[in-house]
């Protein structure tokens, strides 16, 4: 005879789309930073932004460009502070985003644009109460601050600092022209930073200045200007080259080399997507794979892949990827989720149990580890717990008939009247049920009622 779900089924919803490249926005929200003082938080993978204050109204315009795609689920107006801002309004502009901040007072208010690896901050603050504590408003307070080259780590240990400048031209694709005055070392570490704050570290350290001509920055020591000397007729002495050390040399080309990379894996992610689509999972595995190979970092593909494998059966390379996905985000509740399941169909029970408490504590909040953990929950024979899981799932996603029916199965197990019941409630309810499962449903409620004594009309 055959039975409805004699067998333990895990169902996954989740990543059945395009992995995300390029810049976007998730989130923007305003918070107090102390008195006189509010900064305006944009987090997303930022690339290029432009800033202006303009008057009539008085507000700052801050515009993200060429966003991957159009910005959508974000709030268009936020309530301003007080103090400084009186209403925010958030426009998307094809794949630009304009934000406005409309100020209370644009004479004694000044900002900064600083951007991060989790994105941007735009702080405002009233005059004498900025980040530097200072009274008064220079041009240099209004300047945005803002570093958009590629990110680089470097370790230097009294390096030359002629061959520092020659390997970040090599890294920006900029000429970089150095006056003779500039001579000594440098000695600086840095991890995943832009190649252009890297150089104004450098600046600031040394006591140089920098000036921009088209590709061309020339460096110099810092020297304050003579009266009456023009920006272009300063002098900026006899400049010379030095030879560059082959540490240097080989430096850049391993930068150059991962970034050929990163480039090659996209290629491979995006052929990998369509073949997806088109429902060849393994020949897209392959492609994800290669692509993982080259880009070990990105954790969307190693996502993907833990998907994959556990939609095709291979359970290792599944809890493999899950791991390292985990490795580098702990609290990625997608990941987890998709390793508890390896794990539970490998008949790791254990692994499983602490995998499904990350995915229910992790992020993004996820309804289906609901499901699947009181799935496990069954399976385990731990049915009250099993129950409750089934029930916030229910509450969360609605009902169905698949939860309907899992619900009086453990009802079997715990309230056999109960059990009566649920399956009474599926029979009269409100759910489209094919003959052939109505059928089922009434040999199982015949059974569980003790041979039909209450059975519907």
């Amino acid at each position: 005879m055959v039975r409805i779900l004699t067998f333990l089924v895990f169902t996954l919803t989740l990543l059945n789309s395009p992995l995300v490249w390029g810049d976007y926005v998730s989130e923007i929200g305003l918070q107090a930073e102390g008195k006189g003082r509010v900064a305006l938080i944009i987090r997303g993978k930022i690339g290029s932004v432009d800033s202006k204050l303009k008057r009539s109204p008085a507000r700052i315009e801050i515009r993200l460009r060429g966003l991957a795609s159009e910005s959508k689920g974000l709030p268009s107006l936020l309530s301003g502070d007080r103090g400084l801002i009186s209403k925010v309004l958030i426009t998307p502009r094809g794949k630009d985003l304009m934000i406005r901040l409309f100020l209370l007072d644009d004479q004694n208010v000044a900002y900064r644009v600083l951007k991060a690896r989790e994105g941007v901050r735009v702080i405002v603050w009233k005059e004498g109460q900025g980040p530097e504590g200072s009274s008064g408003l220079s041009p240099e307070v209004r300047k945005i601050s803002t570093y958009s080259g590629q990110r680089i780590t470097v370790d230097f240990y009294k390096a030359d600092i002629h061959n520092v400048f020659r390997l970040l031209g090599d890294i920006s694709g900029r000429n970089f022209i150095v006056d003779e005055g500039v001579k000594g070392t440098v000695t600086l570490s840095l991890k995943d930073v832009p190649w252009d704050l890297a150089l104004e570290l450098i600046l600031d350290l040394k006591g140089l200045e920098k000036e921009e001509r088209l590709n061309t920055i020339l460096i110099r020591p810092h020297s304050p200007k003579k009266e009456g000397q023009t920006k272009t007729g300063e002098a900026i002495g006899e400049l010379k080259t030095k030879i560059v050390s082959p540490e240097v040399i080989q430096m850049a080309r391993i930068i150059r080399a991962e970034k050929k990379a990163q480039h090659e894996a996209r290629e491979l992610v995006e052929r990998a997507w369509k073949l997806e689509k088109a429902g060849r999972s393994l020949e897209a595995i392959d492609l994800y794979e290669q692509a993982y190979t080259l880009n070990t970092e990105a954790v969307d593909i190693a996502k993907k892949l833990a998907y994959l494998h556990y939609q095709t059966g291979n359970y290792f390379k599944a809890a493999f990827y899950s791991q390292a996905v985990l490795k580098r985000t702990p609290l990625d509740a997608e990941a987890a989720l998709y390793g508890a399941l390896a794990e539970a169909s490998l008949g790791n029970a254990e692994l499983a149990e602490t995998l499904f408490q990350k995915a229910l504590t992790g992020r993004p909040h996820l309804a289906e580890v609901y499901y699947n953990y009181a799935a496990f929950l069954e399976k385990q024979g731990r049915f009250p717990e099993a129950l409750k899981f089934y029930q916030r799932y229910e509450e969360e996603a609605g009902p169905s008939l698949q939860v309907a029916v899992a619900k009086a199965r453990v009802w079997e197990k715990i309230d056999p009247g109960q059990a009566c019941s649920s399956y009474d409630q599926l029979l009269q309810g409100g759910f489209r049920l094919p003959e052939a499962i109505k059928k089922i449903i009434k040999e199982k409620r015949d059974k569980v009622c003790q041979g039909g004594e209450q059975n519907a009309p």
